[in-house]
């Protein structure tokens, strides 16, 4: 059996097909918010005047939403964090990247996997490199990189599926 015809890929594939998300796109959208999440969350403005600018500006949480929701996923990092941290506060962010962690963490068979693997790689301040991970996890390179795809995907249909429409049909009715 292949890589990509284990049941666990299978199942990531399923949901994505009921929810009529495509799994690539959802894996290359999870990678640009994920690896720019600390750099959104953790650095501060090193520039004082962009700081005093932004902090008068009024920044509108339902206008991040809507650039989340159409995030193209080839969009250049720098460019993503700049305009994610220009269109609203990062608290926004946070919360809903959390709220999309906390619906990872309850997915049946390996859910909780999938979160440490996010959470240590990707949320907190001082990431978990590759040979940590795999003493941690206790498991193989191979089997890290197939679950770490899965957390991925899973948590792309978590944001994109569920934390984005929720949160703009809260911001809509407001």
């Amino acid at each position: 059996m292949g890589r990509e015809e284990t049941a666990s890929r299978k199942r990531v594939r399923d949901f994505c097909f009921m929810y009529q998300m495509d799994a690539q796109t959802l894996l290359d959208r999870a990678t640009l918010l994920l690896s720019s999440y600390r750099n959104i969350c953790y650095t501060s403005c090193l520039d004082n005047e962009e700081c005093t600018d932004s902090v008068f500006e009024e920044k509108k949480p339902i206008d991040i939403v809507l650039f989340l929701e159409e995030l193209d996923p080839h969009m250049d990092q720098t460019v993503f964090i700049r305009t994610v941290r220009e269109r609203t506060d990062k608290n926004w962010i946070i919360e809903m990247v959390e709220s999309a962690l906390a619906k990872v963490n309850k997915m049946p068979n390996d859910g909780e996997l999938y979160f440490e693997i996010l959470n240590k790689r990707y949320v907190i301040q001082i990431p978990y490199n590759e040979p940590e991970m795999l003493e941690m996890l206790n498991i193989s390179r191979a089997r890290y990189y197939d679950k770490r795809w899965e957390a991925m995907v899973i948590f792309g249909l978590c944001f994109w599926g569920s934390v984005i429409p929720q949160t703009k049909k809260m911001l809509t009715a407001s």
